[in-house]
């Protein structure tokens, strides 16, 4: 079945791709957690914005503090310490 996708996973993705948010949204969704407005989240931003995520998101309370780094420094391509809004974009293709 190399090469094939079943059925549940073309679902998944159809509603992936309807369920996300416009660009618009997700750049909202950015700026309300970038407290000073300098364009850029540090981890106290970002934990900030997916905490509450993860608040209305109960199945992901697993997420430690740990991993939060972890997705920090996933979501911060450039290394530079910071996550910018074209860097949440890119990380959840948006």
């Amino acid at each position: 079945m190399r090469g094939k996708i079943t059925l549940a996973a073309a679902l998944a993705l159809v509603v992936l791709a309807v369920s996300a948010p416009a660009k618009a949204d997700h750049d909202e969704w950015f700026n309300k957690y970038d407290r000073d407005h300098d364009g850029r989240w540090t981890y106290k931003e970002f934990r900030s914005a997916h905490y509450k995520w993860l608040k209305e998101h109960p199945g992901e309370r697993h997420c430690s503090e740990h991993d939060l780094h972890g997705y920090f420094n996933k979501y911060d391509r450039d290394h530079d310490g910071y996550v910018h809004c074209d860097e949440v974009r890119d990380f959840h293709h948006w």
